[in-house]
């Protein structure tokens, strides 16, 4: 009997192993939403260094047979046996997934530094930086958290932002208006963006600072373009049973007119909206049509003013809001954009300039570094 259970389970384990070698590779996963490695090239001198051998076992990993159904198991595992977190993400209650916040101190202060400079910079052009950092949905709902977790304050990064700043450029705190607010749904409870609605309370925080007459949420028309949307969270700790997210979208009745134009592909549109992605997994790139290094945003808008957006993703849903105070928005992400920044401040004609990250990403964030040009 012993013996046959043995034969089954190496019998099992080589047929997996002979799928795994003669089936085709996939390029894509839509349930991690990224793309998976590819079968690596041979070469000697990889194999000697090591790299051909990590290659290979990233590869395998990848693309192991029912790799999805393996993940779901495994948050679902983990879920059932009472462990708080998968890969970094909490089971909340209410199905809310969320993200650990970890404070990097030395990247937060480098990039602090960085956009006192850049701010000293541009100053001498008459202009003055704003900065808005915003709380993730970890700082904003603590007591969904299972009981004992810990987890460093994104308040506490925010004085210390507003510490180092001060005199420098305008640092918009936005804790205070999103906290009044968290009863809605300011945030996905499966992706680590804020939605539409988060941010036009944000954008309304941020108006005001920046001497702009905000619209109020009667101004809108506000339609629900998707009620099947699952995020980064959900990717990472796919339980397979969690209700979905909707996505908002904030439309001004009666606003201008926009072209939205995406230099790197030559495309230009009249709307912030890509509506094919509401087919994908990644239905937040539904927002300004994905990522992108550079997108220009003009206006019918007459005021000559014009804005410069630092930013990581969750712009994405702002920018439409802003967009109707402003005569052009130039979004630039850091990440893929390696121009000389000072000089788009001069050659477009700047008159204002904002920061805007999540607090999670510009803890860590590597690439404000360019602003030091």
């Amino acid at each position: 009997m012993e013996r046959t259970r043995i034969a089954l389970f190496v019998l099992f384990i080589s047929g997996l192993l002979l799928w795994n070698l003669f089936s085709e590779s996939r390029s894509f996963s839509e349930l991690e939403n990224r793309y998976l490695a590819q079968k690596p090239s041979f070469s000697y001198t990889r194999l000697v260094d090591g790299q051909f051998t990590s290659d290979i076992e990233t590869y395998v990993t990848d693309q192991f047979v029912w790799k999805d159904l393996w993940v779901t198991t495994q948050a679902n595992v983990e879920y059932w046996t009472n462990k708080q977190e998968s890969k970094g993400i909490y089971f909340g209650a209410n199905q809310y997934l969320l993200e650990a916040y970890a404070h990097s101190s030395e990247q937060f202060q480098k990039n602090l530094e960085y956009l006192s400079y850049f701010a000293q910079k541009v100053e001498g052009e008459g202009i003055q930086s704003h900065v808005f950092l915003a709380p993730t949905s970890i700082e904003m709902y603590p007591e969904l958290l299972p009981s004992f977790v810990s987890n460093d304050s994104q308040m506490a990064a925010q004085k210390d932002v507003e510490a180092f700043l001060e005199g420098e450029m305008k640092v918009i705190n936005g804790f205070e208006v999103l906290s009044k607010h968290k009863d809605e749904s300011i945030y996905f409870r499966t992706d680590h963006h804020w939605t539409m609605r988060g941010a036009f309370y944000a954008y309304q925080k941020i108006a005001e600072e920046m001497n702009l007459t905000p619209y109020a949420i009667q101004d809108y028309k506000i339609e629900e373009v998707s009620s099947q949307f699952y995020g980064t969270y959900d990717a990472k700790a796919p339980l397979g049973w969690i209700q979905a997210d909707k996505i908002e979208v904030f439309q001004l009745i009666d606003g201008p007119q926009y072209q939205v134009h995406y230099p790197d592909s030559g495309l230009v549109e009249h709307s912030f909206y890509e509506w094919d992605y509401l087919n994908k997994r990644d239905q937040y790139g539904f927002f300004l049509n994905g990522q992108h290094r550079y997108v220009k945003i003009k206006s019918d808008v007459n005021n000559g003013r014009k804005l410069l957006l630092i930013k990581d993703s969750y712009a994405h849903v702002i920018a439409p809001l802003l967009a109707s105070h402003f005569e052009e928005i130039h979004m630039v992400d850091l990440r893929y954009y390696r121009d000389n920044m000072y000089e788009v401040v001069k050659e477009q004609n700047i008159t204002d300039v904002l920061f805007l990250y999540n607090h999670a990403n510009f803890s860590i964030d590597t690439n404000l570094i360019w602003l030091k040009q």
